[in-house]
Protein backbone atom coordinates (compact mmCIF):
# COMPACT_ATOMS: atom_id res chain seq x y z
CA UNK A 1 0.00 0.00 0.00
CA UNK A 2 1.79 3.60 -0.93
CA UNK A 3 -0.56 5.78 1.57
CA UNK A 4 -0.64 4.99 5.29
CA UNK A 5 -2.05 6.37 8.00
CA UNK A 6 0.69 7.28 10.94
CA UNK A 7 -1.70 7.30 13.81
CA UNK A 8 0.82 8.46 16.08
CA UNK A 9 0.78 11.74 14.89
CA UNK A 10 -2.84 12.24 13.64
CA UNK A 11 -4.91 14.90 15.24
CA UNK A 12 -8.16 13.95 13.48
CA UNK A 13 -8.29 17.05 12.32
CA UNK A 14 -9.81 15.56 8.56
CA UNK A 15 -7.69 17.20 6.18
CA UNK A 16 -6.90 14.58 4.04
CA UNK A 17 -10.62 13.09 4.06
CA UNK A 18 -11.70 16.43 2.89
CA UNK A 19 -8.95 17.18 0.27
CA UNK A 20 -8.79 13.43 -1.43
CA UNK A 21 -9.98 14.18 -4.83
CA UNK A 22 -10.75 9.96 -4.98
CA UNK A 23 -12.02 9.29 -2.11
CA UNK A 24 -9.89 6.58 -0.74
CA UNK A 25 -9.56 7.90 2.65
CA UNK A 26 -12.58 7.12 4.72
CA UNK A 27 -14.12 8.50 7.76
CA UNK A 28 -14.21 5.94 11.01
CA UNK A 29 -17.52 8.20 12.84
CA UNK A 30 -17.06 5.79 16.44
CA UNK A 31 -13.37 6.57 16.49
CA UNK A 32 -13.38 9.68 15.05
CA UNK A 33 -10.38 8.89 12.92
CA UNK A 34 -9.23 8.48 9.16
CA UNK A 35 -8.78 5.08 7.12
CA UNK A 36 -7.95 3.92 3.76
CA UNK A 37 -10.72 2.76 2.64
CA UNK A 38 -10.00 2.09 -0.97
CA UNK A 39 -5.95 1.73 -1.76
CA UNK A 40 -6.52 0.20 -4.90
CA UNK A 41 -8.10 3.65 -6.11
CA UNK A 42 -5.27 5.64 -5.18
CA UNK A 43 -4.18 8.13 -8.16
CA UNK A 44 -0.94 8.92 -6.01
CA UNK A 45 -1.43 12.36 -6.34
CA UNK A 46 -0.20 13.19 -2.79
CA UNK A 47 -2.72 15.89 -1.75
CA UNK A 48 -3.21 14.15 1.52
CA UNK A 49 0.12 14.23 2.64
CA UNK A 50 0.45 17.92 1.14
CA UNK A 51 -2.71 19.27 3.34
CA UNK A 52 -1.72 17.21 6.50
CA UNK A 53 -0.29 19.65 8.98
CA UNK A 54 0.82 16.89 11.34
CA UNK A 55 3.02 14.50 8.72
CA UNK A 56 0.49 11.85 9.85
CA UNK A 57 0.43 10.57 5.79
CA UNK A 58 2.96 8.66 4.62
CA UNK A 59 2.87 8.56 0.89
CA UNK A 60 5.13 6.49 -1.60
CA UNK A 61 4.84 6.88 -5.17
CA UNK A 62 5.29 3.47 -7.19
CA UNK A 63 8.00 3.16 -9.62
CA UNK A 64 5.21 2.31 -12.24
CA UNK A 65 3.99 5.74 -11.83
CA UNK A 66 7.42 7.45 -11.04
CA UNK A 67 8.65 5.98 -14.52
CA UNK A 68 4.70 7.51 -16.19
CA UNK A 69 5.30 10.99 -14.92
CA UNK A 70 9.37 11.49 -15.44
CA UNK A 71 8.82 12.74 -18.92
CA UNK A 72 6.71 15.51 -17.64
CA UNK A 73 8.83 16.94 -15.18
CA UNK A 74 11.07 19.78 -16.02
CA UNK A 75 14.73 19.11 -16.50
CA UNK A 76 17.09 19.88 -14.25
CA UNK A 77 19.57 23.05 -14.40
CA UNK A 78 23.17 21.69 -13.85
CA UNK A 79 24.87 24.39 -11.75
CA UNK A 80 27.31 26.47 -12.82
CA UNK A 81 30.24 27.78 -10.73
CA UNK A 82 29.86 30.88 -8.82
CA UNK A 83 31.77 33.70 -10.10
CA UNK A 84 32.98 36.24 -7.88
CA UNK A 85 34.56 38.87 -9.75
CA UNK A 86 30.88 39.24 -11.55
CA UNK A 87 29.84 40.37 -7.41
CA UNK A 88 32.52 43.15 -6.42
CA UNK A 89 32.37 43.51 -2.32
CA UNK A 90 30.01 46.86 -0.86
CA UNK A 91 31.81 47.43 2.17
CA UNK A 92 35.86 46.81 2.20
CA UNK A 93 37.40 45.64 4.93
CA UNK A 94 39.78 47.72 6.69
CA UNK A 95 43.46 45.78 6.57
CA UNK A 96 45.21 45.37 10.18
CA UNK A 97 48.49 47.55 11.07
Amino acid sequence: MSVRILYNNCTSCGECYNHCPNDIIGWNDEKNIPYIAYPEECSHCGVCALECKFDAINHIIPLACYVDINPFMPPLKQPQEFDWKKYPLQAQIPKEG
